[in-house]
C-alpha cells in the first residue's frame, strides 16, 4: 500500500496516493507495526508537505529508538 501510494504520487495523482497511504497507516496500526506506520507518515509528510505527518514519524521513530 505504501508503494502503491508512491506510484500514484509519481503519476501525479495525490488523491489516490493519500487513499493508499491512509490504508497503509490503518494496516500498520492494526498489525502493531510502528516502524511501518512511521515510514508511511514520513512518506505522506515529504510527498504532500504535511508537517503533522512528519511530526508523527519523528515521534514514532524516537519511541522506537528509546525502546531498543
Amino acid at each position: 500500500m505504501l508503494l502503491q501510494g508512491r506510484y500514484e504520487i509519481l503519476r501525479s495523482n495525490p488523491g489516490a496516493a493519500r487513499r493508499w497511504w491512509i490504508k497503509s497507516l490503518a494496516e500498520a496500526e492494526r498489525m502493531a507495526l510502528p516502524y511501518d506506520a512511521a515510514i508511511t507518515h514520513l512518506e505522506i509528510g515529504e510527498r504532500l508537505g504535511e508537517r503533522e505527518h512528519l511530526e508523527a514519524a519523528r515521534r514514532i521513530f524516537a519511541e522506537l529508538a528509546i525502546s531498543n
